[in-house]
C-alpha cells in the first residue's frame, strides 16, 4: 500500500517542481528587465539643445543686420544715380503739359486794368481802380454804348496758366472733405480765382468778358469727377457752371459799388 501511494505521489511532486522552476525563471526575467532602464544619458543630451538655439538666434540677428545694411546701401545708390533735372528740362515739361491755342500779342497790364467797362443796363463804370486815388472831374452822363461787342477789344485774351501746386493741394483737400458737389465746387472757385478774375470773366468768355482759365476749370472738373462720378455728373456740372457765372456777376457788382464809393468820396 505504501509503495503504491508513493508511486502515485511521485509524478505529482515532479509536476510541482517543474512549476516552481518556471516561476523562478519568470521572476529572474522580470528582474533583468527592471535593470535595463537607464535613461539618464538621453536626458543629459537633451539639456545641450538650448545652447545651439542661442547660437542660431545670434546668427539670425547678424544676418538680419547685414541684410538691412545692404538694403540701405542699395537705396543710397539709387538716389545718387537719379539724374538731376535742369531748369530747361522743367520748363520743357511745363510748356508741353497742356496745349494752349496761340493768342494775339498782349497789351501792357496797365491797359487791361485801367478801364474795364461793365456791360450792365446802366451807366458803365471801370471795375478796377489805380493804386493811388487821383482827382476825378464831376461825374457826367455818358452816351450809352451801341452794342456789347464794342467792349470786347478792351479785354485782351490771357493764356491759360493752370493751377499752381498749392492751389491743386487745396482743391483736392476741399473736395475730399466736401459732402456735396456744388458746394465743394464753389469753395474751390474761391481757391482757384481772385475777385478781380471773377469780376472780369465768365465760364464761356461771352458778352465781352474774358474766359476763366480753362486749365483751372478742367482741373476742377476732373477732381470732382473722381469723387462724384455718376450718370448725372454732366448735369450737375452744368449747374456748377451756372453758379460760377452767378458768382462772377456778384463780384462785378461788388467791385462796381466800391468804385462808386471812391468816386463819390
Amino acid at each position: 500500500m505504501l509503495n503504491t501511494f508513493l508511486a502515485e505521489q511521485a509524478p505529482k511532486q515532479a509536476r510541482l517542481k517543474l512549476q516552481r522552476v518556471e516561476k523562478n525563471r519568470q521572476t529572474e526575467d522580470i528582474a533583468i528587465q527592471c535593470e535595463r532602464s537607464p535613461q539618464t544619458v538621453e536626458v543629459a543630451v537633451q539639456t545641450d539643445i538650448p545652447d545651439i538655439m542661442e547660437e542660431l538666434r545670434d546668427q539670425v540677428k547678424s544676418l538680419t543686420k547685414i541684410v538691412a545694411e545692404l538694403t540701405e546701401m542699395k537705396a543710397r545708390e539709387k538716389v545718387t544715380s537719379l539724374p538731376l533735372l535742369s531748369d530747361s528740362d522743367l520748363t520743357f515739361v511745363n510748356e508741353h503739359d497742356d496745349v494752349v491755342e496761340e493768342t494775339p500779342p498782349q497789351a501792357p497790364p496797365a491797359a487791361i486794368t485801367s478801364a474795364i467797362i461793365v456791360p450792365e443796363p446802366q451807366v458803365p463804370q471801370p471795375l478796377s481802380a489805380p493804386s493811388s486815388l487821383p482827382t476825378y472831374p464831376p461825374p457826367q452822363m455818358r452816351s450809352p454804348l451801341s452794342t456789347i461787342d464794342s467792349n470786347s477789344p478792351i479785354f485782351c485774351s490771357i493764356p491759360s496758366l493752370g493751377p499752381s501746386d498749392q492751389q491743386r493741394q487745396k482743391v483736392e483737400a476741399v473736395v475730399v472733405l466736401g459732402k456735396e458737389m456744388v458746394s465743394s465746387a464753389m469753395a474751390c472757385i474761391d481757391v482757384l480765382f481772385s475777385d478781380e478774375e471773377l469780376a472780369n470773366s465768365n465760364t464761356s468768355g461771352s458778352n465781352g468778358y474774358r474766359e476763366l482759365d480753362n486749365l483751372k476749370i478742367r482741373f476742377l472738373m476732373s477732381v470732382l469727377r473722381q469723387k462724384y462720378e455718376s450718370p448725372l455728373f454732366m448735369k450737375q456740372w452744368e449747374d456748377v457752371k451756372s453758379r460760377i457765372n452767378t458768382r462772377c456777376k456778384g463780384k462785378r457788382r461788388t467791385v462796381q459799388r466800391r468804385l462808386q464809393k471812391r468816386v463819390n468820396f
